[in-house]
């Protein structure tokens, strides 16, 4: 119970927003030409060289206003045209929250990689490989989204979740060829650990006093890797936002913290249980967990979904653990996996918060398998 004086007391000590406009030229906003339905303009505008020229993928971005004074940023990965007209349409949301969807591009999953020494590199376990992938910053004022008042933050899951409903919307309209599509929402974490990490007067932080570590995504890493550097020093050039279409004066996760004490009082502490059980009984779900995690360790979401009640429930809880190994490396251990119809929960070895990062080829083997309807037990 004491986290939320806690987090009250920050709300009432965080130094008041520098709120970043739009530049108009400087930026490209669709929603206007969405609305006079310019569909044509607008795609071409949205075109992106960056990765045609680095990885061969047709990609665009740009801004999508969901609500007055507040822009999502996007940026579309096409699959290959080998595959594109049966690959389902994959939404990655990074989490943070506040963290832009580029993070999951350079680091995790997106065709173009970014090194410690920060060099470009083709990564070979895209998810773009198997599917499109769109990546939204999410909440407004996130990643490289745009807010321009304070007052219209996201303060509750309600809130980001209508936001992301227009941005679709409007998105489908642009990119109608995805409307037939089948839609994957995919992310990673959403900020649990953000407040071990505060820092008072500039002092280390408890979980750095505790522990010796600055990075608290797992044990694999004492401090920030180097890579995280790399990328946010290259996101947040001149030349990589004019090629983004992102205006030059808008920073990379600059509200970060802002959002997530805007969201805490309303949504940290919210038990979305129910909503959890009607997603499950509805849709099917994959689950992945890093060994290493301490953010999210995978015993909690054993012990969690043990005890939840759902239609899928006890086939799930009566499957057995087996070992998993990958199509790249059959004789390696990769981890271990429960499914059953509904659920599928992956524990991924040597993985720590950021799995897709610290192990790609075994979260781009569990979502290869299971966009395509792979079973672990049989395959």
């Amino acid at each position: 119970m004491w986290f939320l004086p806690l987090i009250l007391l920050l709300l009432k000590v965080v130094p008041s927003l520098e709120v970043t406009q739009s530049q108009g030229s400087k930026g490209l906003f669709l929603s206007k030409l969405i609305e006079q339905n310019k569909i044509v303009k607008a795609r071409e505008a949205s075109k992106v060289n960056f990765f045609m020229r680095h990885a061969g993928v047709e990609a665009h971005s740009g801004y999508i206003t969901v609500r007055e004074k507040s822009h999502l940023f996007f940026l579309l990965l096409k699959a290959p045209k080998k595959v594109f007209d049966k690959a389902p349409l994959i939404l990655w949301l990074q989490g943070g929250p506040g963290r832009s969807g580029l993070f999951g591009q350079f680091l995790e999953n997106g065709p173009v990689g970014l090194d410690a020494k920060g060099r470009l590199y083709n990564r070979s376990c895209a998810f773009q490989n198997e599917a499109s992938v769109l990546y939204v910053d999410y909440p407004a004022g996130g990643g490289f989204s745009i807010i321009q008042d304070s007052s219209v933050f996201s303060s509750s899951l309600t809130n980001v979740t209508d936001d992301l409903l227009s941005f679709l919307t409007q998105f489908y309209k642009l990119f109608y060829e995805f409307k037939t599509k089948d839609l994957y929402f995919a992310g990673e974490s959403y900020g649990a650990g953000t407040f071990f990490n505060f820092k008072i007067g500039g002092k280390p932080s408890v979980f750095s006093n505790m522990t010796g570590y600055s990075d608290q995504g797992s044990i694999l890493h004492a401090h920030k890797p180097s890579q995280i550097s790399q990328y946010e020093k290259y996101a947040n050039t001149t030349k990589f936002k004019q090629a983004l279409h992102i205006p030059v004066t808008v920073s990379l996760e600059k509200y970060r913290l802002p959002i997530q004490l805007a969201l805490a009082p309303n949504d940290y502490f919210t038990d979305i249980s129910d909503t959890f059980k009607r997603v499950l009984n509805r849709f099917k779900v994959l689950i992945v967990n890093g060994q290493m995690d301490n953010i999210f360790p995978a015993v909690l979401f054993d012990e969690y979904l043990s005890k939840i009640h759902w239609g899928g429930a006890a086939e799930f809880n009566a499957a057995p653990r087996v070992p998993w190994q990958t199509f790249k490396a059959p004789h390696q251990l990769a981890g271990y996996v429960k499914e059953s119809k509904k659920l599928v929960n992956a524990f991924v070895l040597k993985a720590g918060h950021h799995v897709g990062s610290d192990e790609c080829d075994a979260v781009y083997d569990l979502v290869c398998r299971f966009i395509n309807n792979i079973y672990f037990v049989n395959a």
